[in-house]
């Protein structure tokens, strides 16, 4: 059975990858293919940082906009990917120990591994293959 997001069931699949990688725009080296897991939500890592000025973390309170707009509950199951684990161990990180969410964890195989899989649903420019 394929993980996906699940809103009716807590269930939240967050893609860190930049919006041109989320799209299936930009390919980077070692994917198969673009694209993206299919209902995941895209939520760029470095949203999560104050790139344009002090290169910290931001505010729990700017956080919380980002991150409490997808309507997630702290207990919720939230899985977070990129395209090889790295970018999306620092949203996890954001979320499990600055905004106390419960149950996250990073795919670390992330896309270059789901796009290895060609039994795998994808999405690319919102047309699921």
């Amino acid at each position: 059975m394929v993980l996906l997001s699940d809103k009716k069931n807590n269930i939240f699949i967050i893609d860190t990858r930049s919006f041109e990688e989320y799209k299936g725009n930009h390919i980077k080296k070692g994917a198969s293919k673009g694209g993206r897991i299919p209902t995941s939500i895209h939520i760029d890592w470095a949203d999560a940082v104050d790139l344009g000025g002090n290169k910290k973390f931001r505010s729990i309170e700017e956080l919380q906009k980002i991150y409490k707009g997808l309507e997630m509950n702290v207990k919720d199951t939230v899985i977070v990917y990129c395209h090889t684990g790295y970018r999306s161990s620092l949203t996890t990180f954001v979320l499990k120990e600055l905004m106390g969410f419960e149950n996250v964890r990073n795919y670390d195989g992330s896309w270059v591994e789901w796009s290895y899989f060609d039994e795998l649903p994808y999405e690319k420019d919102s047309i699921m293959l």
